[in-house]
This record gives structure tokens, sequence and C-alpha cells, in this order.
């Protein structure tokens, strides 16, 4: 008779080490709030738009001005890493002296860019830029090239300043515009 009470007495305590484990494991294995992941997801694609309003390649000697604007939205795929694309426009203002005809030559150009950001304030970026250059006063010429290049950018909260500089690898882009880029201004969501 002892013996079936020995057996009891073991068959009640493994039943009770697995109904504690059993409740255990349940709670650790909690789901999430359907509301709360909604929630969460919709913000965080708010939060992942980035933006650029940028001025450079400023020049001013004598009879001569350039000045260059530059905008640009992307995506942050994550913390340091996004893309996007980017637009341009630049002026170049002759005054020829002693002709009545001042020159005004444009450019404009547009393309994709991504951007790697490390240590919170510098990043390295890529472009792929298609141009269209003005040559005479009524033709205009296009040509694409890649940009390398980087950044710092400084500041507080959602906005931050800084400069970038960019190296244009297309020769013949070169002979229109120079050998760099270097942009002056303010981004948002860096």
């Amino acid at each position: 008779m002892r013996f079936y009470y020995v057996i009891i007495s073991i068959a009640i305590i493994l039943l009770g080490f697995t109904t504690t484990m059993e409740a255990q494991s349940k709670k650790k294995k909690k789901r999430p709030d359907p509301e709360k992941v909604e929630q969460k997801s919709t913000v965080k694609f708010a939060e992942r738009i980035n933006a650029d309003i940028k001025a450079g390649n400023l020049s001013l000697a004598g009879d001569f001005f350039s000045v260059a604007f530059k905008g640009s939205g992307g995506y942050k795929l994550n913390n340091w890493l996004s893309a996007g694309l980017a637009a341009k426009a630049k002026l170049f203002f002759l005054n020829d002296r002693g002709q009545s005809n001042d020159q005004t030559i444009t450019y404009y150009g547009f393309g994709p860019y991504v951007r790697a950001k490390f240590l919170q304030q510098f990043y390295i970026q890529a472009e792929y830029d298609i141009n269209s250059f003005q040559i005479g006063e009524n033709e205009r010429i296009s040509l694409s090239s890649p940009y390398l290049g980087g950044g710092y950018m400084q500041g507080w909260g959602d906005w931050k300043f800084g400069i970038e500089v960019l190296f244009i690898v297309n020769d013949e882009v070169r002979d229109y515009d120079g050998v760099i880029e270097y942009w002056f201004g303010g981004t948002y969501n860096f």
C-alpha cells in the first residue's frame, strides 16, 4: 500500500512542476496588441522621410557670377542609410563689357542618390545625375555622370545644417561644370 502512496505523491509533484512550467512559458509568449503595432508602423513611415535644401557653387569674380540650388527628398532605409531623388539648377551670369547683351547660361539636372551616415554628423554620398547644359543661345546638351563625395551636418532636433562636397566623375561633365560641386544648406530628418 505504501508503494501506491509513493507513486501518487511523485505523480502529484511532477504534475505540479509541469503546470508551473507551462504557466511560465505562456507568460513569456505574450502577443503584441494589434493597435499598437499598426500605430508603430504608420509613425515609422513618416519618421523615415528626409529632405534637403541647399545652395552652392557660388562664384563671384569681376564680371562673372554663378549660383546653384539643389533640393532632394528621400527615404531612410534604416538609421544610417537613405536613398532618394535630387534636382538641381545652376545659373551663370557674365557681363560682357562693351556688349549690349549680357550672357546668362543655365543648367539643370536630376537623379537618384544613396547616402550612408556614420558618426552621427558625417556621411558619404553617391549620386547619378542627368544634366542638361546650355551650350548656345538655343542649344542644349544632355550628359550624365556619377558623383561621389560626402558631407558634414550639425544641428538640433530634426533640422541639421552643414556642407556637402561631391566629385564629378565624368570628364565631359567636368568640362561644363568644374571638378567638384559644393553645397551649403539644411537637412530635415538626417
